[in-house]
């Protein structure tokens, strides 16, 4: 019988049912085999308030639900989960064989082992996630659990393999000279030299604590000081081979690790353990830091355009206030036209403006009205040359660009640019500055409005020279379009990954169920012709109701835009509101946020997802709970820890906090305990009064809207920001 199956459509249940004794063990089989129909296990000690839950819809199933006929469900309870008594044993291995099933048996521990260390632990779940998908082994291979205790037991010896092969698989990637490497980042730091001076010849110029520091500014020193740290992770040459021993949340969740422990501690551990330590952290620091220089690299663009735009700005501004300037001899035009509209240009524009006035403006406007942009190309170009490109290039040069084969050419470019700026060219390459080049080739590389800043005329019939500091400045303008989109990415970049690196690894193999999962053709025409049709039945239902709509209005077009919208007015407020609100103003007059917080966390308990990223703890969970929600309410309201320590009855060190905050607090826990709180909102709103809309009310009382098929959206659940 299959463990969908209603029990009410099978015979054989109601006769097993009833062929029990007495009416108290018919609603103990129907309360152990409804819980075992929707879990496909038995209950246990944590299952209480399901438990009692499934007694009652036994009781409905076989009708004596009855208060004439009243039974004791504590006892009942009792019974369910009472393994000891034989007639429950019984009891269970007929419902197992109804289900097909079998309990779970010594020989059995070797195969769950082999499936959490190759499928659950390579993940890196916390320790709740890893026995759910325990269960859902079990499920699958239709076997009974072992109860929670054993299954324990088995997933920490299961663990303990999986990182004793995984750290062995690390350490024979890793040679001698990587070794050493990493032995130097233990340095004292007393023998770092100045940045300025460093050589990366042969010795690690930065320290473990060092490289730990995250703090980069928008400022040329911290730029190359990152830069240098890069450089010196990347002699290390951790070998980029071990990305395929695990997932890299799994990484992550051991680069936490050396953040939380002191160098003074990872020396202590074995050296098996702190080489490995010490590679993932370097593996995984590496690819952050390219991130950081990535994003450094846009930020500093999109600052010389913002600089060049307010500086052109500021010129129109001082333009407009003189008497002579362009924009007020353009005024006085438009007014001389408005007011004689009829009128000859000789009579009545040439004597207020004069003709040899209006061709130098028009000179220096520009004939293909573009002045503005025109212009702040220049002042970007002027800003780009002499501040900004030196340090735009020591980016440049530490960044490994590929692309995708249609915007070829555009890599090609980049390369040909770093061979021509590198450190020490030689003739050769300095001889390539002064060739000539064919315009059409420049036409594929950079944008069209960049080309008359780029190509500079010279005697020949097809080529033209080139102004280099306009041509990188545009092709820089395509990076920044492409970059995002991964049209173009970097190599050892997570956030701008190769975009193939986002698809599953067995996609292509199984390509019919992806497709099946997202519900989506495999035809992109089919899908681009969807799309359109609910465009075009939108807005066709949008123009057929917009003159009748009473809260619509079409106006001139102004700066606010051409459709005015009239709120919807506020619905009544119902009588009972108002009487509720003084109600609970009564009970509870004064509210303290870390009360909420701790109210909170009582009834949805997040704090368990903020596991330490050490191997063990030794905190009593009571301690450790009050120190997290101290931590987070500190974190969160930025009050800060050293004032959180005089909350509450027994004060808490300092330190204490700031270990805690250390081990236990990361991003990866945080965004676990988000999702648990928003699960546990949406759990409690009746969808009747709210809705299924993706519209949610956030902690700062803002509305955001998140659209269901947005792909930058880790899915439709997290629609909630936390601040």
């Amino acid at each position: 019988m299959q463990a969908e199956q209603s029990p009410s459509t099978c015979p054989e249940v109601f006769f097993l049912i009833f062929s029990k004794r007495d009416e108290t063990y018919q609603i103990v089989f129907s309360t152990l085999f409804l819980f075992f129909q929707k879990h496909q296990r038995f209950p246990d000690e944590v299952d209480t308030f399901a438990l009692m839950n499934f007694i009652q819809d036994a009781k409905s199933l076989l009708s004596i639900n009855s208060p004439e006929v009243p039974f004791d469900d504590h006892h009942i309870f009792q019974k369910c989960l009472n393994d000891k008594h034989r007639t429950i044993k019984r009891f269970k291995n007929e419902i197992r064989l109804l289900f097909d099933f079998r309990l779970a048996k010594l020989k059995d521990q070797d195969d769950l082992i082999h499936y959490c260390k190759t499928i659950i632990f390579p993940m890196a779940p916390t320790w709740d996630q890893a026995m759910e998908q325990a269960h859902d082994y079990f499920r699958e291979n239709k076997l009974d659990p072992y109860g929670k205790k054993q299954l324990n037991r088995l997933l920490t010896t299961a663990h303990r393999q999986f990182e004793e092969e995984f750290f062995i698989k690390i350490e024979r990637s890793l040679t001698s000279k990587n070794k050493k490497a990493l032995e130097k980042l233990f340095r004292d730091e007393s023998e770092s030299r100045d940045i300025s001076e460093q050589s990366f010849s042969e010795v690690i110029p930065f320290t473990l604590t060092d490289l730990k520091s995250e703090k980069v500014e928008l400022k040329i020193d911290s730029i190359l000081t990152e830069i240098q740290k890069y450089k010196a992770l990347s002699l290390i040459g951790i070998p980029n081979t071990i990305d395929s021993f695990g997932s890299r949340k799994l990484f992550l969740k051991y680069y936490d690790r050396v953040l939380a422990e002191c160098p003074s501690n990872l020396k202590e551990h074995k050296p098996t353990i702190r080489y490995v330590y010490l590679a993932i952290f370097c593996l995984m620091k590496k690819q952050l830091m390219t991130d950081s220089l990535a994003d450094l690299l846009l930020k500093l663009l999109k600052r010389i355009l913002t600089k060049a735009e307010r500086s052109v700005d500021r010129a129109l501004s001082l333009d407009n206030k003189r008497a002579k300037g362009k924009m007020g001899t353009l005024l006085v035009l438009a007014n001389q036209s408005i007011t004689h509209p009829n009128g000859i240009i000789k009579e009545t524009i040439y004597p207020e403006v004069s003709q040899d006035r209006l061709i130098e403006i028009v000179t220096d406007l520009g004939a293909d009205g573009q002045w503005y942009r025109n212009q702040v190309k220049t002042k970007a170009l002027s800003l780009y040359s002499h501040n900004n490109r030196r340090i735009v290039w020591a980016l440049m040069n530490v960044l490994e660009f590929e692309a995708e084969p249609q915007l070829s050419l555009i890599l090609k470019a980049i390369n040909f640019l770093k061979k021509i700026n590198g450190e020490n060219p030689d003739e050769k390459t300095l001889s390539l500055k002064e060739r000539l080049y064919d315009p059409i080739l420049l036409k594929k590389i950079i944008p069209a409005n960049w080309l008359p800043f780029v190509a500079i005329k010279t005697n020949h019939l097809t080529k033209v020279s080139i102004n280099w500091n306009a041509f990188e400045l545009a092709l820089f303008e395509r990076i920044e379009i492409e970059l995002p989109v991964k049209n173009i990415w970097i190599n050892n970049s997570y956030r701008y990954r190769n975009p193939k690196e986002d698809m599953p690894f067995d996609f292509d193999d199984n390509e019919d169920y992806y497709f099946d999962l997202l519900n989506l053709p495999k035809d992109v025409e089919v899908f681009i012709k969807y799309l359109k049709q609910r465009l075009d039945n939108h807005l066709f239902a949008f123009n057929e109701s917009i003159l009748t709509n009473s809260k619509v209005v079409i106006k001139n077009r102004n700066k606010n835009g051409s459709i005015k919208v009239t709120p919807f007015d506020p619905q009544q407020e119902p009588q009972n509101l108002e009487l509720l609100k003084l109600e609970i103003a009564s009970i509870w007059t004064n509210m303290h946020l870390i009360d909420i917080l701790k109210e909170t966390d009582f009834r949805v308990g997040f704090t368990k997802f903020f596991e330490s990223v050490a191997t063990r703890e030794a905190i009593p969970e009571n301690i450790l709970t009050k120190r997290l929600l101290l931590c987070i309410f500190g974190l969160g309201s930025n009050i800060g820890l050293k004032r959180m320590r005089g909350l509450g009855e027994t004060q808490e060190n300092y330190n204490d906090l700031r270990y805690v905050k250390r081990r236990f607090v990361n991003s990866q826990n945080v965004r676990f305990a988000i999702q648990e709180v928003v699960n546990a909102i949406h759990k409690i709103r009746d969808p009747k009064l709210w809705g299924y809309g993706t519209i949610s009310c956030a902690a700062d009382s803002k509305k955001m809207s998140v659209w269901d098929q947005n792909l930058l959206v880790s899915g439709t659940l997290v629609i909630e920001v936390v601040a």
